[in-house]
């Protein structure tokens, strides 16, 4: 699922964009079509993994309630920043080796 070829395939198939560079490459609108070139431009140079966490859906969770409570409510950065890095280390928690 990660190589050049199923890339390729499964760009023409469902149209989801390839996991590697070489694919993208590879498929001629990413280098023809100026929006497309734009949104692999924008993946290349700024896009980053995801963290390799087993509490990256409370991570997610924990970042957008963090965004929120601060661009909408006008709450202090530093204090729901310190908050949700303690909901983080309460869920990691229970991987943590003894």
């Amino acid at each position: 699922m990660s190589g050049v070829d199923s890339g390729i395939r499964i760009w023409n198939m469902t149209k989801n964009f390839p996991s590697t560079y070489e694919a993208f490459e590879n498929i001629d609108v990413f280098q023809t079509d100026e929006n497309y070139s734009a949104l692999y431009n924008q993946l290349s140079t700024y896009g980053h993994p995801r963290p390799k966490t087993p509490v990256y859906p409370q991570v997610s969770t924990s970042f957008q309630e963090v965004l929120e409570s601060v661009a909408l409510s006008g709450k202090d950065v530093d204090q729901e920043l310190d908050k949700a890095v303690e909901r983080i280390d309460q869920k990691l928690e229970r991987y943590t080796r003894e």
